[in-house]
């Protein structure tokens, strides 16, 4: 008698927990449990991620009402995702933009950006004078500073529209951030 009140037991907690973790997870994940228990949009994620990346410190040619939103641009094509932030004007007269790239798949130390990059300034196309420097990071996941040398006459257009273009990037022929100033 004693064997048959313990299996009944048993199989009553057993039964009496697994309702209960069904139906909690029936109330918590309305059955599709991956989708709603992530239930997030995947871009703002991997936004924030980059944005967090970024320096918080936006370069004083640039008007301090001005938010990190109105400077950050990001790409998804291909397997590497890029962010860019336009940083401004060094004391140099080099434009700068900060540049992130996240993959699992790419090696991204072969990419010289500097190469594989144009800035079109106004209406004046500039792909010399482009200089790619890795700040931190290898491999996979590499933040970095794309400068532009730009001349007395580029630098008055600095309130025109700015693009930047990668070329060849994971194979994507042109990846285009614009800023309209």
């Amino acid at each position: 008698m004693l064997v048959i009140f313990i299996i009944f037991t048993f199989i009553g907690l057993g039964v009496f927990q697994g309702i209960s973790l069904y139906v909690g997870s029936r109330n918590t994940n309305s059955g599709n449990y991956m989708v709603d228990e992530f239930d997030f949009k995947e871009n703002d994620s991997i936004e924030n991620e980059f944005k967090d990346k970024f320096n918080d410190d936006i370069n004083d040619d640039i008007n301090d009402d001005i938010n990190d939103d109105e400077l950050f641009r990001e790409d998804f094509q291909g397997d590497v995702i890029i962010g860019v932030m336009l940083s401004g004007l060094d004391e140099a007269n080099k434009l700068m933009f900060e540049i992130s790239m996240d993959t699992h798949t790419v090696d991204l130390d072969q990419y010289d950006l500097g190469k594989m990059s144009n800035v079109l300034i106004g209406e004046k196309y500039v792909s010399e004078g482009i200089e790619w420097e890795i700040v931190s990071g290898a491999g996979h996941h590499i933040f970095g500073i794309l400068t532009v040398q730009v001349d007395e006459l580029s630098k008055d257009l600095l309130n025109e529209p700015i693009t930047l273009e990668i070329k060849g990037l994971d194979d994507i022929p042109v990846r285009t951030f614009t800023w309209n100033n």
